[in-house]
């Protein structure tokens, strides 16, 4: 939406996969707003955004994980996190942040990772466990308190 107004005005944006991305699955989405442009920043501007919704395929794709599959502990954790997986083909594990950005790649020894997170900030973290081709094979979610 672009342009000045002076009411609440409601918009709508569809974003579509480029098709030629179609093998790969899509792990990150940024989204920014701005109430003026970019390049003219307007002093005293001001913008509300209300009911967002992200719909489709968000997230990391939670792959079917039994409690027998993976256990993460302690949960939540206050300086590290053990990861431990039942899959033989288990090789490594990816920590990203909330903003879906990658933190940690720690490698599976004996399909058991434990990670240190004492340096990063409480909050809520995504995993994913790859194999040796860096296919995803599982993932989750922790939580750090602080």
């Amino acid at each position: 939406m672009y342009g000045t107004t002076a009411t609440y005005t409601q918009g709508t944006m569809v974003f579509d996969y480029d098709p030629q991305f179609s093998a790969l699955t899509p792990d990150t989405a940024l989204i920014s707003f701005s109430p003026c442009n970019d390049y003219v920043p307007m002093p005293r501007s001001t913008l509300w955004v209300d009911q967002l919704a992200f719909t489709g395929f968000v997230g990391i794709d939670d792959k079917a994980t039994s409690d027998k599959e993976v256990l993460v502990y302690p949960n939540p954790a206050t300086s590290a996190v053990s990861i431990i997986t039942q899959n033989k083909n288990a090789e490594a594990v990816n920590i990203y942040d909330q903003n879906g950005k990658l933190i940690t790649l720690a490698s599976l020894v004996n399909r058991t990772a434990k990670i240190d997170m004492h340096s990063y900030p409480g909050g809520i973290y995504l995993y994913s466990i790859t194999d040796k081709n860096n296919a995803v094979i599982n993932a989750g979610k922790f939580c750090i308190e602080k």
